[in-house]
């Protein structure tokens, strides 16, 4: 039943803790009771404590509703620039497409002025 490792291994000499947990352990109203006098501890706050408690209630909730609203605002203004970048993208792209073209045209016109065809 008990395990107990030290100098005297295997003889069954518990100590006081030992008892008190095995004592906790096996009294589950013991254990509850434990745990009521902890929470009710934990609810006896003085009003200036809770009042306390309120306020950073409050600050943080408020923060909270500005990184929203800011959250929200960057997403937007993220959707407007992928908007518009797909926009300069395409602009681009035409953009060098009509570079190539004009290459070529004017490519084609260097060849017929040195053959006089022009």
């Amino acid at each position: 039943m008990w395990n107990y490792s030290g100098p005297c291994e295997g003889a069954a000499f518990p100590t006081l803790d030992m008892w008190k947990k095995h004592d906790a352990d096996n009294d589950p109203h013991l254990t509850d009771e434990t745990k009521k006098s902890k929470k009710a501890s934990k609810t006896r706050e003085s009003p200036k404590e809770a009042e306390v408690q309120i306020q950073r209630t409050n600050i943080l909730m408020s923060e909270k509703g500005k990184l929203n609203a800011e959250l929200y605002h960057m997403q937007c203004a993220a959707r407007n620039f992928e908007g518009e970048s797909t926009d300069l993208a395409s602009h681009l792209q035409y953009s060098q497409q009509r570079v190539g073209e004009l290459d070529w045209t004017l490519c084609c016109l260097d060849a017929a002025e040195e053959h006089g065809q022009v």
